[in-house]
């Protein structure tokens, strides 16, 4: 009898360390996993790695997802803002090297496609990328490249609209997003549904080039006969996201940013912040050596808007039309004349007739103190209904106007429209104030 309970005993002595052991085994790896997985933030080295905790992972509803070596953002209600060189963009996608694929989050411009022309080859696409000296490409527009921005590669399959692949990729520093991403986000029910028209990065087999619908549709009704149509440009970028400089948390109030050091001068500041100037706020377009460009952030107000005829002529001039209220009404209405450069101003043309090739656009200038914007600027589509200084080659009599939602149309010269003036300024002015957003622009002094 005493030696069957001294046997129990052993027995249970056993069971009790097996399962001891079991608990500590499966306690240690559940633990170091978790840490792994849930590193403390102060332990997290790199953007990718912070983006890529595991508590931010899912497997249903919004949020980001992993799957086969990658991952990727879906639905509507997503923490994927990020802030780089003053614009705001969304995260798509993160593949095993840590390379973080963006789309800006606004439309950047408004532009044909191109003319039966394939991506590598479409006018967007030089747009994008710098591959002309006729225009400031949107690439020329970023800050801080060097060793951050990688390769994007952009799909470029052909389709119907309902069989959508992506097995053929084109290289380039800046691309397009493809309907196959698209879809793989959610399409309209994603965060990459804004209420605007804009291009993706494919056609379908009789040259038609899809682009998302305000509704988030995706559609190929691109051209009509020989007239195109200009819808905005969403660029998306690829940068390394194996980078320690950079703080947030992902949300639209406080977006994961990149940060570098800049100067106090205004030309040290980056393209899309905001300026108080003359107690207006002012995009920036362009930051130059010589000059700083600045657009309106909303077109010009007296209490409601300013509205204006843009004149007899389609021709912008100081002399005559909506140039002349611009260069000597408004002018002399500002309290800082001296700090506003001589322009020079694109007025050229953009139609079928020179199959809407952007270059032509700078073959008219006018050179003065006020301007306006024109088609492949940056930013056209801040602002609804008003003018921009481009013409066209088949009427005198009709100028191109931005209206709601991405679009571009040809638009009659006496139709009441908003002023949004765009000037030069000298770019040592000093930053004494403020964040650069819209609602915090820096101020000068």
């Amino acid at each position: 009898m005493k030696k069957r309970l001294k046997i129990k005993n052993i027995l249970i002595l056993i069971n009790i360390l097996f399962l001891l052991g079991c608990c500590i085994f499966y306690g240690y790896r559940m633990i170091h996993y978790y840490r792994i997985e849930n590193p403390k933030i102060e332990d997290v080295k790199t953007l990718v790695e912070l983006v890529t905790l595991g508590k931010n992972l899912t497997d249903n509803g919004d949020g980001l997802y992993h799957e086969n070596d990658m991952y990727y953002y879906k639905g509507k209600n997503v923490n994927n803002y990020l802030l780089y060189s003053g614009r705001l963009f969304r995260i798509v996608s993160i593949d095993k090297s840590g390379y973080m694929k963006l789309i800006t989050e606004e439309l950047q411009t408004s532009m044909v496609w191109g003319y039966n022309q394939e991506f590598e080859n479409s006018y967007v696409r030089n747009w994008l990328n710098d591959d002309t000296d006729s225009y400031k490409s949107f690439l020329h527009s970023l800050d801080n490249t060097q060793g951050l921005l990688v390769n994007t590669n952009t799909c470029v399959d052909e389709t119907d609209g309902k069989t959508i692949t992506c097995d053929k990729n084109y290289e380039s520093t800046v691309g397009l997003l493809s309907v196959y991403e698209y879809n793989l986000a959610g399409a309209s029910d994603s965060y990459l549904n804004i209420g605007s028209y804009w291009w993706t990065s494919n056609k379908d087999s009789d040259g038609n080039a899809w682009y998302v619908y305000k509704k988030g549709t995706v559609n190929n009704d691109s051209s009509s006969g020989y007239t195109y149509y200009s819808y905005g440009v969403r660029p998306t970028i690829t940068i390394n996201g194996k980078i320690s400089n950079f703080k947030g948390t992902g949300t639209k109030n406080d977006p994961y940013e990149i940060t570098f050091d800049k100067g106090k001068n205004l030309n040290d500041q980056y393209v899309g912040e905001y300026v108080l100037f003359n107690d207006i706020v002012w995009r920036i377009q362009e930051t130059e050596e010589k000059y700083v460009k600045l657009a309106s952030a909303d077109g010009i107000k007296d209490k409601d808007y300013i509205l204006a005829k843009y004149g007899t002529k389609n021709m912008y001039s100081a002399d005559y039309g909506i140039g002349n209220y611009l260069n000597v009404t408004f002018y002399n209405s500002l309290k800082d004349k001296d700090s506003i450069l001589l322009g020079v101003f694109n007025n050229g043309k953009y139609d079928r007739t020179n199959k809407y090739d952007l270059s032509k656009i700078n073959e008219y200038t006018v050179t003065c103190n006020i301007g306006l914007l024109q088609i492949g600027d940056l930013f056209i589509n801040d602002v609804e209904k008003y003018y921009l200084a481009t013409r066209t080659l088949t009427s005198d009599n009709s100028i191109y106007q931005v209206l709601e939602n991405g679009k571009i149309y040809i638009g009659n010269l006496k139709e009441e429209m908003k002023i949004r003036p765009t000037l030069h300024v000298k770019p040592d002015l000093k930053i004494v104030s403020g964040s650069g957003t819209k609602d915090d622009p820096y101020k000068l002094g």
